[in-house]
């Protein structure tokens, strides 16, 4: 009998999403409240159709996951620190030049830039894939959320180019800290079909209590083929997965438009309502 058997990957989910047995529950909605203090019982009780040991096996698969992330990022790390153990110990040498001493040194912080970014970003993805966080909704202006996201990939990523076409006045949103992260990682993601750092972003007026945003990035070169919709955010696309389930948990649809020149992200959210 497998450890797991009685969880499974919807294969339609563009994320992948583990799954308990044919119950349509998502690992990550039953490990999310038991780590935030939803005591078992009340956990059963909203989900009837589950058993305990459905409980003990969506926590023991979360768990035995994220050790195995950490693996992986362990693995994927030793190679940029190689590479700033390598320079510096060139560095500690009498006999280089001050050119090479400038360029090995930028070297360094180039390859300590990109082990962090591993890191952060395999952790921010195995927290949300396995239901670890849950990031509540709380009043956010949208267009400071918008200027924060700039101008983070404008510096983690120099060649950012963003224009922005909004209405003079943005409502508060239904989004929170992890707003602007998520569209930073919308604007910045090069794991698809390595995008264009030139993109636009449209915010169009609210309609029926929601404000639709559209990010849209150029491809280098028309592709061969235009890539399916429900690739973009699939789990082993990182920062955008990561985009996708900050939005999601915001109560945002999220989807990908991609066409023959260029693909379009497309988000909407709750405006903000004061209680």
């Amino acid at each position: 009998m497998a450890m797991f058997e009685r969880i499974g990957s919807d294969p339609k989910s563009f994320s992948q999403v583990a799954r308990i047995r044919d119950t349509g529950i998502a690992v990550s909605q039953v490990v999310s409240q038991l780590v935030n203090g939803t005591p078992v019982s009340a956990v059963l009780a909203q989900y009837p159709q589950l058993e305990m040991d459905d409980i003990v096996q969506a926590l023991s698969f979360a768990v035995t996951s994220m050790i195995e992330v950490n693996a992986v990022v362990a693995h994927d790390a030793r190679k940029p620190l190689s590479i700033i153990l390598g320079y510096a110990g060139i560095l500690t040498e009498a006999g280089i030049s001050e050119p090479e001493r400038i360029e090995f040194s930028q070297q360094i912080v180039d390859q300590a830039t990109r082990s962090s970014s591993i890191w952060n970003e395999m952790a921010e993805w195995a927290k949300f894939r396995y239901g670890f966080r849950e990031i509540p909704c709380e009043q956010t202006n949208l267009a400071k959320s918008l200027e924060s996201a700039i101008a983070t990939a404008v510096q983690e990523h120099p060649g950012t180019a963003v224009d922005v076409k909004q209405p003079d006045a943005l409502p508060d949103v239904c989004g929170n800290m992890y707003l602007a992260r998520a569209i930073t990682y919308l604007l910045t993601d090069d794991t698809a079909l390595f995008l264009n750092p030139q993109s636009t972003i449209e915010v169009q007026p609210p309609v029926d209590g929601r404000v639709l945003v559209r990010v849209q990035r150029a491809y280098p070169a028309p592709p061969a083929n235009i890539p399916p919709a429900d690739s973009f955010f699939a789990a082993e696309r990182g920062g955008l997965y990561i985009a996708s389930r900050m939005l999601q948990s915001l109560g945002s649809t999220v989807r990908a438009e991609p066409g023959a020149e260029h693909v379009t992200f497309v988000f909407a959210l709750d405006v903000w309502k004061s209680v």
